[in-house]
């Protein structure tokens, strides 16, 4: 069954954002950011992120409809690295009690960045999944007993603003903002399959509308 990804203005920004945000300053040419208002050296955690996707999901015609409306960047983590990112539990859990209250809100799954400095970035891989993310996200989709969503933004940090327009596949779209290079996919679980696969399409028009030719920023 093929399945589509509607992800909306809302959504997408808050992905872009939170990711942008936490992205390491070391993997930019810069400094790690630390604090002034303490003389010793702490650093903040940056890294990848994690967040939870709300929406709907609806089966028309044959095809599974990802309807994801809004995201929820998780701030309470157990680890956060450049290179691994991990949800406590309990708090993963507080979020979906609280808005799936809601009945016209849905658990949809979940997205996390994979930040690259730009010699290590590269279009195919930066927004894949790792073995850890595949098995993952299967124990999850078996524990709640439905297939749910699992998106990468896979970021790096470029020298110069680049204007040209976003390239757009079946499951992914590589775009810029400012100097941020960055991939977006989408993959969903197929639990009687035992595998996690790219969804069918993945629509977003605000990424896909929307370049630095439009945008004309310099970050």
């Amino acid at each position: 069954m093929e399945s589509l990804v509607y992800l909306s203005d809302a959504a997408f920004l808050s992905i872009l954002a939170s990711s942008i945000e936490s992205y390491p300053s070391k993997y930019g040419g810069k400094r790690e950011v630390g604090s002034p208002f303490f003389k010793l050296r702490f650093r903040f955690p940056e890294g990848e992120v994690f967040g939870l996707l709300f929406g709907q999901r609806v089966l028309k015609n044959n095809l599974i409809v990802h309807t994801v409306q809004f995201t929820i960047p998780m701030h309470v983590l157990e680890i956060k690295t450049p290179t691994s990112v991990e949800p406590s539990s309990r708090h993963y859990e507080r979020i979906r009690e609280v808005l799936e209250a809601y009945p016209m809100i849905q658990y949809l799954g979940t997205y996390h960045s994979h930040p690259y400095h730009k010699s290590d970035y590269k279009r195919k891989t930066s927004a894949s999944l790792s073995e850890d993310d595949i098995n993952s996200a299967l124990d999850e989709a078996k524990e709640l007993r439905e297939d749910i969503l699992e998106m990468v933004i896979g970021l790096t940090r470029l020298d110069k603003t680049i204007r040209i327009d976003p390239k757009i596949g079946p499951f992914f779209l590589e775009s810029y903002c400012g100097t941020y290079k960055y991939t977006l996919s989408a993959y969903s679980t197929r639990i009687e399959e035992n595998t996690v696969k790219p969804v069918t399409h993945l629509i977003c028009p605000l990424a896909s509308g929307f370049s630095n030719r439009h945008l004309d920023l310099d970050l």
